[in-house]
């Protein structure tokens, strides 16, 4: 019921031009999955991405759980999207048995053929994440962004998230901020942005790290009884 009333009030907040990003695990994704087609729609359903991590351990009893889920869903038909800000160059690796060659403007490509058809790929073309985003790795124990804080996701899972999804002044918001990484890489990347969170603990957390992050702008802090007022 704490979910329900979180994702419908978002709904409610989002512009008819927004998205939401649900992050589970394998314990609720099922659940989650039938609330928000109840909630927006199902034909308002994006994506079911798989966010393939490495990390310690390995079951004996089952196959070791090596994965998170995201539920992507749109308010509207008319939701912004930008796969090209989240694209990488093809770069000289030879991919699929294709052959390199030169244009005639001199620029490399690979090429392969196929159907009596020859399809050309150019070394500065991007190439967009498809729905297994096994390129993102998890949090390592002394990795630099660590904060201490249990459940912190890294910041380039965000950093994909926030340029696919909302314009250079668009506004992020994220109601379980937990570590901060959201609100964190939506300052970095200029957004405006929102964070909630029902720990006292995630509250200071989220207060340290964007004041520690040196880029500047101002923000305000809001406990309950602030808001109750």
């Amino acid at each position: 019921e704490m979910m329900r009333s979180v994702i419908s009030y978002s709904y409610e907040l989002l512009s008819p031009s927004g998205s939401l990003y649900l992050h589970i695990d394998y314990r609720t994704s099922a659940y989650m999955r039938v609330m928000l087609d109840e909630i927006f729609g199902e034909d308002r359903f994006l994506n079911e991405i798989i966010w393939h991590y490495k990390s310690g351990g390995r079951a004996k009893n089952h196959f070791s759980r090596k994965h998170d889920t995201i539920l992507f869903y749109s308010k509207t038909p008319n939701y912004y999207f930008d796969i090209k800000a989240v694209g990488i160059p093809r770069g000289k690796d030879r991919r699929n048995h294709m052959k390199q060659g030169v244009d005639e403007n001199g620029k490399t490509f690979w090429s392969i053929k196929s159907g009596g058809k020859e399809y050309r790929y150019y070394e500065d073309a991007l190439i967009y994440p498809s729905d297994v985003w096994d390129d993102i790795s998890h949090l390592q124990q002394r990795d630099p962004e660590r904060t201490g804080y249990g459940t912190q996701k890294p910041e380039a899972l965000l950093k994909r998230i926030i340029l696919s999804s909302s314009p250079s002044d668009g506004l992020v918001a994220d109601f379980f901020s937990g570590s901060g990484t959201t609100i964190s890489t939506a300052q970095k990347l200029g957004r405006r942005w929102i964070g909630a969170d029902s720990g006292i603990f995630s509250l200071h957390t989220c207060r340290r790290r964007i004041l520690n992050s040196g880029i500047g702008g101002s923000f305000n802090i809001f406990y309950t009884e602030d808001i109750k007022k």
